[in-house]
């Protein structure tokens, strides 16, 4: 488990087939054992083409009519077994219970629309509450700024402020941790730039469980 690296990107769509065995041959090249992908822009069926371009285990929610879409690739040097898929049928999160060397794991990809209100947040942390095992990772692309001080480059709330401040409750009541923030307190990174808005924002997180350190 301590050995594992977990990639996620926000691929901005997979189904140019160039596009998308390009990313694959770059996410090889990264190491990456255990793949969260967000905006496949698949549709169902598309997602099998996917599947043929990876050696690994696939999950994987998609909406036909939308740009959404996530997925969860584990690669086969992963000895997985998978127990239980819980899938959303809007295309915005998969989460995958299963087995790594014995330890008890649960995946959870979220792509978290800029559009969504509050009422998705607390869909997530429910499913996590009452259907999660074991060791908890969940990442993505949710949206949102944590800590709009570091997170931005301009100091002011984001518009999804009031779907970051129930997270963070729910962080602190179950004991998870903003991974890259806990290991630079005090860093500025951004992943996504808002051209519109002229302004970096950090929208993207690996929360788990604090115990995991000790793992």
């Amino acid at each position: 488990m301590c050995d594992l690296k977990i990639i996620s990107w926000n691929v901005n769509g997979l189904n140019n087939e160039v596009k998308r065995k390009s990313i694959l041959l770059y996410l090889d090249r990264e190491g990456g054992d255990i793949l969260f992908l967000q905006e496949t822009h698949l549709k169902k069926y598309c997602n099998q083409k996917l599947k043929k371009d990876i050696k690994g285990q696939l999950f994987y929610s998609a909406l036909e009519v939308s740009k959404r879409g996530v997925v969860i690739i584990i690669k086969s040097n992963i000895n997985f077994e998978k127990e239980e898929v819980w899938i959303d049928k809007e295309g915005r999160y998969v989460m995958v219970i299963g087995k790594i060397e014995s330890i008890q794991v649960t995946l959870l990809n979220v792509y978290y629309p800029p559009e969504q209100d509050a009422t998705f947040m607390k869909q997530l942390i429910d499913i996590v509450v009452t259907k999660s095992k074991g060791v908890v990772i969940a990442g993505g692309d949710l949206n949102l700024t944590m800590n709009p001080k570091l997170d931005s480059s301009k100091a002011k709330l984001h518009r999804a402020e009031k779907v970051a401040d129930m997270l963070r409750k729910a962080c602190s009541e179950l004991g998870f941790m903003d991974v890259w923030r806990t290991l630079h307190p005090n860093k500025k990174e951004y992943t996504f730039y808002s051209g519109r808005h002229s302004v970096y924002n950090r929208l993207d997180y690996f929360l788990c469980l604090k115990t995991i350190s000790q793992m």
